[in-house]
């Protein structure tokens, strides 16, 4: 997959159509604007997830849960709010200076809308991409840290507060007020060797969607995931045939 294939996807083409309504454009030059700005975004959540650092940002940010309110929410376009986070967005993916003045220009002139709107509706585009990566990989992205920092799934490791944490659910069935993944952010930026598999898992999901990092894709990633799960069971099941 990749960004292409996002903004054919049918959650793209539905926010299309919902963003042409609200700015009073053509879908089809909504769909332009789309077009036109995810590569960059998609590029800087590339390179958060070339450290473990960002990698940990991205996952407090997806884990949040709240991105996708604006895909099952056309209302929330053009939203204070929204506006907000979408700022917030990619100033975390592209730095303080977010969108450079030349970039909206070169992204305007693709999607064949004027810069100042297309600057208007560039945090709705982030604010949905962010949406669209918490959909579509929430249950994998839970199993690959759940695993990694928790041995195979079973529990994570300690809490700020010392116990022990439960099973890690699909990231898509928590609520804002209930959210088992905080301590995620952590365990990844200082959980050693294992936070570094979570960290590389994380970024095979996420690269496998956009169409980055591992060649291997998400193919390669479910290779990992049932070595990084089941691989201690496999190995001594090798080993005791070897014995024998």
């Amino acid at each position: 997959m990749g960004v292409a294939e996002i903004t054919n996807s049918p959650e793209a083409r539905a926010f299309a159509a919902s963003l042409a309504g609200k700015y009073g454009i053509a879908p089809a030059a909504a769909q332009g604007a789309m077009v036109s700005l995810l590569p960059s975004l998609a590029g800087g959540i590339e390179a958060n997830t070339m450290t473990r650092g960002g990698i940990a940002d991205l996952m407090d940010a997806l884990s949040s849960g709240h991105h996708q309110n604006v895909i099952d929410n056309p209302g929330l376009i053009g939203h204070p709010d929204t506006v907000a986070d979408g700022n917030a967005v990619i100033g975390h993916l592209l730095g303080p200076s977010g969108l450079v003045p030349s970039a909206l220009q070169s992204a305007a002139g693709q999607a064949g809308v004027p810069a100042p709107l297309l600057g208007q509706m560039a945090p709705m585009i982030a604010v949905f991409l962010l949406g669209y990566l918490f959909r579509n990989s929430g249950s994998i992205l839970g199993s690959t840290a759940g695993s990694a920092l928790g041995g195979g799934g079973t529990t994570m490791p300690r809490t700020d507060s010392g116990g022990m944490m439960p099973p890690m659910p699909d990231l898509r069935t928590i609520t804002a007020g209930n959210n088992p993944y905080g301590s995620i952010a952590s365990s990844i930026r200082n959980g050693g060797t294992t936070g570094g598999v979570a960290a590389g898992g994380i970024r095979d999901v996420l690269g496998g969607l956009l169409g980055f990092g591992s060649s291997q894709g998400i193919m390669g990633w479910i290779i990992k995931f049932i070595l990084l799960r089941y691989g201690m069971t496999i190995l001594r099941g090798l080993l005791r045939n070897f014995i024998r």
